[in-house]
């Protein structure tokens, strides 16, 4: 047998356990995933697919979710570095710049030309300062899609101004 073939059994079974854990009671599903993540998961802070790695079955602990051991938010910035796989890879196709970023007479061209003194030729110079940024940005979202893990990192770019001001960005 190989994995692919045992996959679709454990999913079922995985979602068997999560519609019967929910009905259980408070104290008997603390039993199987411990108290704080039970108030996670019933307060909806937390679901069932943040709760384990779907590759290994392991528990993430309480830290890797972002709580303390109360359940508190925790509040330390999360690098890209330390987050992201395969930062050095990072990407920007060129035509997210010059036919999105820096397109001639839009709206987000206008922004880029007032903070940061940016024009349309300007492209390699706004790709390299954000990939240079990006393994000290700060992570403020991550969520599974369809086609993988989807990043939202603030970066601080510096622009040919010298004036720094942080700039949203996602990675796929």
């Amino acid at each position: 047998m190989t994995f692919d073939l045992l996959l679709p059994y454990n999913i079922l079974k995985y979602k068997k356990f999560c519609w019967t854990w929910k009905t259980l009671p408070e104290r008997e599903q603390s039993k199987s995933v411990g108290l704080v993540r039970t108030r996670l998961l019933n307060a909806g802070k937390l679901s069932w697919d943040d709760l384990v790695d779907k590759g290994t079955g392991r528990y993430y602990t309480l830290q890797e979710l972002g709580f303390d051991l109360q359940g508190n938010r925790l509040v330390t910035k999360k690098l890209a570095k330390n987050v992201m796989q395969n930062l050095e890879e990072a990407t920007i196709a060129p035509e997210k710049i010059s036919d999105y970023l820096l397109k001639p007479n839009t709206s987000k061209a206008r922004v880029f030309l007032a903070a940061f003194a940016l024009t349309p030729n300007d492209g390699d110079f706004l790709t390299e300062g954000i990939l240079s940024a990006l393994p000290t940005g700060e992570v403020i979202e991550k969520k599974k899609t369809e086609y993988g893990l989807k990043f939202v990192v603030m970066v601080d770019f510096k622009g040919k101004n010298g004036h720094t001001e942080k700039v949203k960005t996602t990675w796929q």
